[in-house]
């Protein structure tokens, strides 16, 4: 459908720029050992690399997984609900 709008001539130089003109296996193989070695790629919208956006946004999500792992601990072992505080026993099996 992009090639009828766009037309062949001005699609083939982005295919040879982003690979696209070589089989998918290949694409992926290329793009695997490039990851092994570090190398993620560059975005398509900001064309910065992959890693350096990663590695800015990496220690914001570890620290919102500790506190929701935090939170769950805490919440399996306090109660909330003070109905329920006086039967609370985190030792004793659960209902069926």
């Amino acid at each position: 459908m992009l090639r009828l709008i766009v037309g062949r001539a001005l699609l083939m130089p982005l295919n040879a720029a982003y690979g696209f003109a070589r089989p998918a296996v290949l694409q992926y193989l290329h793009w695997l050992g490039a990851a092994l070695a570090g190398d993620l790629g560059r975005s398509y919208t900001t064309r910065e690399s992959v890693a350096a956006i990663i590695a800015v946004r990496f220690p914001v999500t570890i620290e919102l997984s500790l506190w929701s792992i935090s939170l769950a601990v805490i919440r399996q072992w306090l109660p909330l609900c003070p109905s329920h505080a006086s039967s609370w026993n985190p030792w004793s099996s659960p209902r069926t």
